[in-house]
């Protein structure tokens, strides 16, 4: 259970410790109570450690209290996880053969995460956490909406810009003979017809080729 606790505190030393680190790295004061924290836990973790040094001091012989094992891949853990017991009664029934050098019964677990993670953005807490998501997502659905809203202008953009393309100049208008009194561009429905013949085709109705001023008096008018 010692050696259980100890590294429980090595675990929270080590997030203690990189919270301070990053903290002082991004603001210019660093709260008291985290350096508290620190100090707590260093002062947790020698009295555990002693404890441990006492213990083992007060066995006649030196017994191995934790070991590491490594293994080539994830088949030979997964079989020694599965070999050992994890309940105390279970390893207290295991027989000789299944023990430890026939007379002890391990305790096998997962080993801890390593303690050499650099850890960031640990001097933001959970409000600061929230505010930046929500302000990725808005960013998001605006870029999602833009998206959407350019699409949907597309086909009237396109048929501005063609229409703007097509569209004949001044001086091609000013050769349109077909004028009201006032000088404005006036057709009939017969004139209409025939110059939309014009317009469409290049031809008029006796077959006769359109000149410019004739393919655009329509084009003008409308």
């Amino acid at each position: 259970e010692l050696v259980t606790e100890r590294g429980r505190i090595i675990a929270a030393l080590d997030n203690a410790v990189a919270v301070l680190q990053r903290t002082a790295a991004v603001y210019p004061r660093v709260d008291e109570e985290l350096e508290l924290d620190v100090l707590n836990l260093k002062y947790d973790l020698s009295l555990v450690t002693e404890a441990i040094k006492a213990k083992q001091l007060a066995q006649a012989h030196s017994d191995v209290v934790e070991a590491y094992v490594t293994y080539l891949d994830d088949r030979g853990r997964g079989a020694c996880m599965d070999a050992q017991p994890r309940h105390t009664v279970k390893r207290w029934l295991l027989p000789p053969e299944q023990r430890f050098r026939g007379a002890y019964a391990l305790r096998v677990s997962m080993a801890p995460e390593p303690t050499d993670i650099m850890y960031e953005n640990l001097e933001y807490d959970d409000a600061a956490r929230l505010g930046r998501r929500l302000a990725t997502l808005a960013v998001k659905a605006l870029l999602v909406l833009a998206g959407f809203v350019l699409v949907s202008l597309a086909p009237a953009i396109k048929r501005s810009l063609a229409t703007t393309a097509d569209a004949p100049s001044d001086a091609v208008c000013g050769q349109c003979a077909m004028k009201n009194d006032k000088g404005a561009l006036f057709m009939n429905d017969t004139q209409r017809a025939l110059y939309k013949g014009c317009y469409e085709s290049g031809v008029l109705d006796t077959a006769i080729a359109c000149d410019e001023p004739q393919m655009a008096c329509y084009k003008c008018f409308c």
